[in-house]
């Protein structure tokens, strides 16, 4: 055997290392490679799935608290409807005189209206003066906008208190 056949053999036995070597590494990029890809896609499936989870979560909470809010404004209508009913009844029998609000009699002070008005000379009426119908159908009116107001206050108040457990649901408290 010849320097030349050697050489020759020793090229070809080290082409065979380094290619060996070097498909070794390809072969286990590509393996690599499968297996990131089919964990990323995994993890994306998983992701899916959770958020697919979640979204259905919020929608039967959503449809719950829509439904609860409907019954909610459907019970205040009535309740309103009620207080309604109630101030008509209440007019009607301010206007046939049935009813009636008084204003008390003040104490009639000493001296001109202009000056200084002096001391008391009477005591105050007991019996009081009848106002008229429209004007205590009136009073009437201011009051029960009054008892709407406080009502559709609390009404605001419970909404703003369940918006704001939903907002902070799932969230630390900072």
């Amino acid at each position: 055997m010849t320097i030349t056949q050697i050489g020759v053999k020793v090229l070809v036995v080290v082409s065979l290392v380094v290619g060996t070597v070097a498909a070794g590494k390809a072969y286990h990029a590509h393996v690599y490679g499968q297996g990131y890809t089919a964990a990323v896609e995994l993890r994306k499936g998983q992701d899916a799935i959770k958020k697919a989870q979640d979204t259905e979560t919020a929608r039967k909470d959503e449809a719950a608290l829509a439904e609860t809010k409907r019954l909610e404004q459907l019970a205040r209508k009535k309740e309103n409807q009620d207080h309604e009913d109630k101030i008509a009844v209440l007019e009607s029998r301010v206007r046939t005189g049935a009813v009636s609000l008084r204003i008390a009699t003040a104490a009639i002070r000493a001296g001109s209206p202009g000056s200084n008005p002096g001391p008391v000379v009477g005591p105050a009426s007991e019996e009081g003066t009848d106002l008229l119908p429209e004007t205590s159908i009136a009073f009437i009116r201011i009051a029960a906008g009054s008892a709407r107001d406080v009502r559709d206050y609390n009404t605001l108040m419970v909404e703003y208190e369940r918006a704001r457990a939903l907002c902070n649901k799932g969230s630390t408290p900072q």
